[in-house]
């Protein structure tokens, strides 16, 4: 819920998608896994194999 509030990428794409008509739990929902997946993979980092 955090992240809605505070503006940036997370808080525009739930706007965005509200404004399209989506259900408020599924983009909820949607915010959540997406922010899971920032959290899991910070920027910076490559996972690709060197050589």
């Amino acid at each position: 819920m955090s992240a809605i509030q505070v503006k940036g990428d997370l808080q525009e794409y739930y706007l965005r998608k509200i404004g399209e008509g989506k259900h408020t739990m599924l983009v909820l929902n949607a915010v959540r896994n997406n922010g899971a997946a920032r959290a899991a993979d910070p920027p910076g980092l490559c996972r690709c194999s060197s050589g």
